[in-house]
């Protein structure tokens, strides 16, 4: 079976929007994983056989699909979350990514449907190598370690960042395109955050090695109810 394949898309280290730090230190893994590049279409129903699944490994395990970064408006993906609708029965993969928050219907296995991403609240800043996503009821919480460093006041400590995006995943229902995605809330009094916990019985959430807004840049962790 032919892949069609080709290099990860490069990265302009010259274009102040991009990232010199991904560029040098990240996008050099896609050839150690994947010498011969990585697949730039679609795939579906890709058995495997001989230890492959295509270009990918596999032990008694058949490749249902497979999304790539381009058809999620993406050059790098940081994290992965899901959300199952009880009304409706929708299955949502939550995707991180560099640019920001992918939502993409899982409902058939062999058929995704991109639905739309969600901006960064920091775009192009090499924070969005690192983000996290959780979800708690019918709400994703997002987080980043994205800052925004021409915020800094040195007097008080005080720098912008990523903070928390929550977005109510029911807007989701009834979509077979990308929709423009609402962000329901944004939470600010942290600037970023290495990764969040969810305690489900306790709706509590835990922000950690976060930064507070209002006092001096040193990592906590943070708690808040949902």
């Amino acid at each position: 079976m032919h892949l069609p394949v080709s290099a990860h898309p490069a990265h302009d280290l010259q274009n102040p929007g991009t990232s010199p730090l991904k560029g040098r230190h990240y996008d050099g893994v896609v050839d150690a994983v994947s010498p011969g590049g990585v697949p730039m279409e679609a795939m579906s129903d890709v058995r495997c056989e001989d230890g492959m699944a295509g270009i990918f490994p596999c032990h008694k395990v058949d490749l249902a699909s497979f999304t790539p970064l381009t058809d999620m408006e993406s050059t790098f993906v940081n994290d992965l979350w899901g959300w199952e609708d009880d009304e409706t029965g929708l299955q949502l993969a939550i995707v991180g990514t560099f640019e920001g928050t992918a939502f993409i219907d899982v409902t058939d296995g062999s058929n995704p449907v991109y639905l739309g991403t969600l901006e960064s609240q920091v775009p192009g800043d090499t924070g969005n190598i690192w983000g996290d996503v959780r979800v708690y009821e019918d709400t994703a919480y997002i987080g980043s370690e994205a800052i925004d460093l021409g915020t800094y006041v040195p007097a008080t400590g005080e720098l912008d960042g990523f903070g928390i995006q929550v977005v109510d995943l029911t807007q989701f229902r009834g979509a077979t395109a990308p929709i423009d995605v609402d962000l329901t809330r944004h939470i600010d009094d942290v600037t970023n955050s290495h990764n969040i916990s969810l305690n489900e019985d306790s709706g509590r959430m835990y922000v950690v090695g976060s930064v507070y807004t209002s006092r001096s840049a040193a990592r906590r962790t943070r708690s808040s109810r949902c």
